[in-house]
């Protein structure tokens, strides 16, 4: 039997060795419980992982060192063509590359990462072809997973992307051989800040200014155009209805000179921005002979005007003046014939009558004699006594300078409007107007007729006749309703040009 004192030494280091082995399994069952919520933990993780892989937008395979596919997603599925049970363990990635310096590239470049990861690219392109043997361009992302010689790379397919970059590139170079071997005069500048980004060669011929004094020059900072009101007017138009054409503009060149031009614009997407694309026609020859057809035409017309009252005007007031006094001889010889000469002298002298007027018509503006107001003044004199309405006519011509053609055709165009309100309009009150302001020569006529119809007719109002005789001296006119049952106004402007 152990002494009493040993039992107690065996028995303490019995309870000892108890304690510590409690501590032991108490450590155990926290490495325990550590283990299963790192195991849960990575499970939960590799269900994430599995999930992101498998829903991803983009195609993804995961490859191991061999370049064996692993698994691959359902975009991968739909970009191949393959199913994931005929690719997965059973291909290499490089079956599906079809350029072969792309393969032998791409090769070098799994061989390297997996060496040193940052040797290789992470994005490449490269040219790749499904089950039907299809081509396809795609941009390639790979990456290394951490602690594995594994990879993962997601494709992305760009093959439409390329062709329509292809086919803008295309469109591009079309486009910039049109604008600039176009034989009509082309510009390209911003919405925004009207900063011209380019120009054609047939521009800079034709208005004689310098490429760098154009290029990345604002239009509204340029003396290119001496009507600003026009160039206001004109951007307008194009802010509101993105595009124009063909209006009439006179445009100043380097030198100085004057020219006339139509002018058309659209607003156009040019690289990403807004943009005007304005092209300009030169007509200023055009113009210049149109104005000696109409210069000539009315000396012509003056000339049978002359013709018509110095001659035969003077021719048949020499004959009523011998009728008249046949009539008289024939009266005091109480003849029978006296009622005939005198019905014989009244028809001279209406004829008379009328050749004076045709003469004044065929050149209604004598400038030596006051000129366009003076005859304005007389048309709506004339109005008021033949018509019995009211025409009232105002003048402010101070320093008013014109040419003689310039002037009988605002001439007609007024009696042409003052015809449309008698006529069409069925007025009782009109109102002429010429003013010389600062910004040009203006005509107006105003009436209170029934105004314009909807739409204008093509024909019957002489109102092409109208806008051709503006446009060939140089004018802007404008025909409308001025409110609805308020009558019509025609407005003509001829610009100042300095």
């Amino acid at each position: 039997m152990r002494p009493l004192h040993s039992l107690r030494q065996s028995g303490s280091g019995f309870l000892k060795e108890t304690r510590k082995l409690k501590r032991r399994i108490q450590r155990l069952e926290g490495d325990a419980a550590a283990l299963r919520k790192a195991q849960q933990a990575l499970k939960k993780s590799e269900e994430t992982y599995r999930t992101v892989f498998a829903n991803t937008g983009t195609a993804t395979m995961l490859i191991e060192k061999d370049a064996t596919i692993a698994m691959v997603n359902a975009e991968f599925e739909k970009l191949s063509g393959f199913s994931r049970h005929e690719v997965e363990g059973r291909q290499v990635w490089t079956v599906f590359v079809e350029n072969v310096a792309d393969r032998e590239r791409m090769k070098h470049y799994h061989h390297l990462r997996r060496i040193d990861p940052d040797a290789a690219p992470r994005t490449y392109e490269c040219r790749l072809r499904n089950k039907n043997g299809d081509p396809l361009i795609a941009t390639m992302t790979v990456a290394m997973i951490p602690g594995t010689l594994q990879s993962i790379a997601s494709v992305l397919d760009i093959t439409q992307r390329r062709k329509t970059e292809e086919a803008l590139k295309i469109s591009e170079e079309k486009f910039a051989k049109a604008f600039h071997s176009s034989p009509v005069a082309m510009m390209i500048a911003t919405m925004d800040e009207g900063l011209i980004l380019d120009v054609n060669n047939t521009l800079l011929k034709m208005t004689g200014y310098p490429e760098k004094s154009i290029v990345s020059a604002k239009i509204r900072d340029m003396a290119f155009w001496p009507d600003t009101d026009l160039f206001k007017s004109l951007a307008r138009e194009l802010m509101n209805h993105g595009q124009f054409h063909q209006r009439e503009m006179t445009y100043r060149t380097h030198g100085g000179e004057i020219r006339h031009g139509n002018l058309s614009a659209d607003i156009v997407d040019f690289n990403g921005k807004a943009c005007m694309l304005t092209a300009i026609l030169d007509i200023t020859e055009q113009r210049r002979l149109e104005k000696e057809i109409l210069r000539t035409s009315e000396e012509e017309r003056r000339k049978i005007g002359y013709d018509l009252h110095d001659d035969l005007g003077q021719h048949l007031v020499g004959v009523e003046a011998m009728a008249s006094l046949l009539h008289k001889r024939l009266l005091a010889a109480e003849s029978p014939g006296a009622i005939l000469a005198g019905e014989i002298t009244e028809l001279i002298r209406s004829a008379t009558t009328k050749t004076r007027n045709i003469a004044k018509g065929l050149c209604p503006v004598n400038l030596d004699a006051g000129g366009l107001a003076a005859a304005l003044s007389q048309l709506a004199e004339h109005i008021e006594n033949v018509f019995e309405v009211q025409c009232r006519f105002e003048a402010d011509t101070q320093d008013m300078k014109m040419d003689h053609n310039t002037a009988v055709n605002l001439y007609r165009i007024a009696q042409e409007a003052v015809s449309n309100a008698l006529r069409h309009g069925r007025a009782d009150q009109i109102h002429l107007g010429l003013n010389n302001k600062k910004q040009g020569i203006y005509l107006f006529i105003k009436d209170n007729g029934q105004g314009l119809p909807h739409p204008l007719p093509n024909q019957g109002m002489g109102l092409g006749i109208m806008t051709h005789r503006a446009r060939r001296i140089g004018a802007d006119i404008e025909i409308r309703n001025r409110s609805p049952h308020s009558g019509a106004e025609v407005l003509c402007r001829i610009p100042h040009v300095f």
